[in-house]
């Protein structure tokens, strides 16, 4: 049996809150010692006590002058990554990646970089809160240089310290379309144009380099109706271009958060090789105990499209969210299990059913985070024994 073909599966969805001492280095700023006092905090999460002698010499090289010290930066990012990782598997989650403590940004990581051309960044603009982004515009044809890759770094050093099985997240084509200015061209003219000259060479290079599980991150699904059914063309025009490098066990899934799931449904049997879906439920759940549907509430409410959709056949693994992403309230490991035996109660196969955060964590402090990412291991775990 595969170490990822198991009942309840856990992982985390993506992007976690960045510990300061990594931002401030970032920007080329000097450590101070309450820096690194709270940077210790962060490594006991972890199991340690001190920063090591490396990194600590590369934390107090840091200053305005290093602004241009790209080895400098690289080094700091694998630690980045390094850490990330580290976080992850102390929480005991079973899936793990490499985090996105070395992007600036889901959109900005995707068009702005020296492998992509086409795009031009504008200014930052609010997307909610106090979180913001820059804008980009399509202003010449997409191009992408195939000597280089966005992703594939950052997943070398996550294999080099991972005990566990490992996943990439990848913004994926058309969120990166969605958030475009368009310029001249149209939607579908420029979802098209990604696909071939950014996604298709992008996702070869991982899968080539042993990635066998890529979660596409695509926030703005469903914002666009009228854009859904290209969204489907595309994903299958993208996996027939990469269908030659695919191996047997490889995992392409999609994560759509706070969105229309009702426009959703329809789609995922149409969509070739969807190997998992990552969603989000919790956020509209009750906080109450128990596996009837007045308690699960958010799940009773696409209970019978969805067992429709897996009696039918369906086989992607599902991580319907079951921890929210918008609250220091803390998910317990019982209602963490409670949920998880409601959506097997209608899935059917536990092993098609995965635990996870509704979206990515970075809302919340990396305390409160790893405390709750491990009540959701200890929640599956709860979950497992149920069916003992």
């Amino acid at each position: 049996m595969s170490n990822l073909d198991i009942d309840f599966l856990t992982h985390e969805v993506g992007s976690l809150r960045k510990p300061n001492a990594f931002i401030k280095a970032g920007r080329n700023q000097k450590l101070t010692d309450a820096d690194f006092d709270e940077f210790k905090g962060f490594l006991s999460l972890v199991g340690e006590t001190e920063v090591s002698e490396e990194l600590k010499n590369l934390f107090t090289r840091v200053g305005p002058e290093t602004a241009n010290d790209k080895d400098l930066h690289n080094e700091l990012a694998k630690w980045r990554v390094w850490y990330n990782v580290k976080y992850k598997e102390s929480s005991g989650i079973d899936l793990i990646d490499a985090g996105e403590w070395i992007r600036r940004e889901m959109y900005q990581h995707i068009v702005d970089n020296d492998v992509v051309s086409g795009i031009k960044m504008l200014q930052h603009v609010r997307s909610f809160d106090y979180n913001f982004y820059k804008v980009g515009v399509n202003t010449s044809p997409i191009q992408y240089d195939r000597s280089k890759s966005i992703h594939v770094q950052e997943f070398k050093w996550a294999s080099e310290v991972a005990t566990k099985p490992l996943k990439v997240c990848v913004t994926s084509f058309n969120t990166v379309a969605e958030w475009s200015l368009k310029g001249k061209n149209n939607f579908d003219d420029l979802m098209f144009d990604f696909i071939d000259e950014v996604f298709v060479p992008e996702t070869i290079k991982l899968l080539d380099a042993g990635v066998n599980w890529i979660q596409m991150d695509e926030p703005a699904l469903t914002t666009h109706p009228k854009h859904v059914d290209t969204f489907v063309d595309g994903w299958n025009y993208w996996v027939d271009k990469i269908s030659g490098h695919l191996k047997p066990d490889t995992v392409l899934g999609l994560h759509n958060c706070f969105s229309d799931y009702n426009l959703l449904w329809p789609i995922l049997p149409d969509m070739k090789n969807l190997g998992a879906i990552t969603l989000e439920f919790a956020n509209r759940d009750t906080w109450k105990l128990g596996t009837d549907d007045e308690s699960r509430v958010a799940f009773a409410e696409h209970k019978q499209v969805l067992k429709n959709l897996y009696d039918t056949g369906f086989k992607a693994k599902a991580a319907l969210g079951v921890l929210p992403v918008h609250t220091d309230h803390e998910t317990s490991p019982e209602l963490i299990r409670d949920r998880l035996l409601y959506i097997q109660s209608f899935i059917d196969d536990p092993k098609l059913v995965l635990a996870a955060p509704d979206c990515g964590l970075r809302q919340r402090s990396l305390e409160v985070s790893h405390k709750v990412l491990k009540n959701m291991s200890k929640g599956a775990e709860l979950a497992k024994k149920e069916l003992e």
